[in-house]
């Protein structure tokens, strides 16, 4: 494991405590990687119109499949 998929792992967790569901609906281990690849689809403040701007933004840049779009630590993750 790195940081990247550390941040990765938060921005799944985020997501889903803010939005009451996973950010991907996988069929099968397969199927996850494609939907990851492809990003998020179903962005936050359409299940939740409430959510700032803002926190859309973290969410899904912690959510990039380019590990190098993400947030460089936990810690950068949660001080944006």
């Amino acid at each position: 494991m790195t940081p990247a998929s550390d941040v990765y792992a938060l921005g799944v967790i985020a997501y889903e405590m803010l939005t009451g569901r996973p950010p991907h609906n996988p069929e099968n281990p397969a199927h996850l990687l494609k939907l990851q690849e492809a990003g998020v689809k179903l962005m936050p403040t359409a299940l939740r119109p409430a959510l700032p701007q803002a926190a859309e933004a973290v969410l899904l840049k912690a959510l990039s499949c380019d590990a190098h779009k993400r947030p460089a630590s936990a810690r950068a993750f949660s001080s944006v």
